[in-house]
């Protein structure tokens, strides 16, 4: 008599342990998906991070190399919404200056300006230089690849169209 109880216990057991298991399974299984998909996300967020900005001067790419500070990185969040293109004007026989749209943080420092050097002003006005200019700016970055010659040839015209997007 006493056989078939604890046979019947030791069932109960079985049944009741066997039921846990699965809930413990899923709940892992929840976990890891969970994981998974916040690992995904930073993934693509990191991807997005990782885009550059593309400078075009009369719809010619320009490689430049952009200067790692907190005005650069909010216009790449800007650029993240839409290209910018500005149409910019010699000024002092040295720079292109054309109207961002909207203000930037600033970190101005007293510099004098060389060929290729890109800067922003007041704020609000990018900058592109092709030669000498003393002044207080934030740095932005510098054209890569491209010597004074050039730059000058490039730039040295009454108006230029600058295109600024991310990719």
């Amino acid at each position: 008599m006493k056989k078939p109880i604890v046979i019947s216990i030791v069932l109960i057991m079985i049944i009741i342990l066997s039921n846990l298991f699965p809930v413990n399974v899923a709940a892992t299984s929840v976990n890891t998906a969970e994981k998974q998909m916040n690992h995904t996300r930073n993934i693509m967020k990191n991807k997005k991070e990782d885009k550059r900005i593309i400078l075009k001067v009369n719809d010619e790419v320009i490689e430049v190399e952009w200067v790692d500070n907190k005005t650069v990185s909010e216009l790449k969040e800007a650029l993240r919404h839409s290209d910018v293109t500005i149409e910019s004007s010699r000024y002092g026989g040295v720079e292109q200056v054309g109207a961002l749209g909207r203000r930037f943080s600033t970190n101005d420092k007293r510099i004098t300006t060389e060929a290729g050097d890109i800067m922003l002003y007041t704020g609000n006005h990018i900058v592109l230089f092709y030669g000498k200019h003393t002044w207080s700016y934030t740095r932005l970055g510098k054209i890569k690849n491209l010597g004074e010659k050039d730059i000058v040839a490039l730039l040295n015209h009454k108006d230029v169209r600058i295109t600024l997007q991310l990719k």
